[in-house]
């Protein structure tokens, strides 16, 4: 049964890209790279739940990022879209380590990230890096 409902939809994938192969078979991906510079005295962990617009929210709390260094936390692709941190994050906290207090970000605004790159024509799909600084000043 299951070998058949297989044959079946695989015929109409073959039959659906006939006509034009590339067509069908590909698909434009904008991506997106995060990084944290922590401009804090302290080494800070940041730790993050991705958006739901992923399909998987993702909690990752395993970042540590000494003080007054920069660290990619996370890559993101989505399929016909640029992405923007608001598309890719849902939370994010930061423990300072020294003294234990948290900076927590439950609200993602996307303009508070500075683009640092980015690699495609306007119109187009393609990278762009962000970061976000954190200092003391927020805890």
């Amino acid at each position: 049964m299951k070998r058949t409902f297989l044959i079946g939809l695989l015929s109409i994938v073959i039959l659906s890209c006939q006509d034009d192969p590339t067509e069908c078979c590909i698909e434009t991906v904008g991506s997106a790279y995060y990084f944290i510079k922590n401009e804090s005295a302290s080494e800070l962990k940041v730790s993050f739940v991705t958006s739901s617009e992923l399909g998987l929210q993702k909690v990752d709390s395993t970042n540590l990022i000494p003080s007054n260094s920069i660290l990619k936390i996370l890559e993101d692709g989505i399929i016909g879209v640029n992405p923007e941190p608001s598309n890719s994050f849902s939370t994010l906290t930061f423990l300072r380590i020294s003294d234990s207090s948290e900076y927590i970000i439950s609200t993602i605004i996307n303009r508070n990230w500075e683009v640092i790159s980015r690699d495609f024509e306007p119109g187009e799909y393609g990278l762009t890096e962000y970061q976000l600084t954190i200092s003391d000043s927020q805890f």
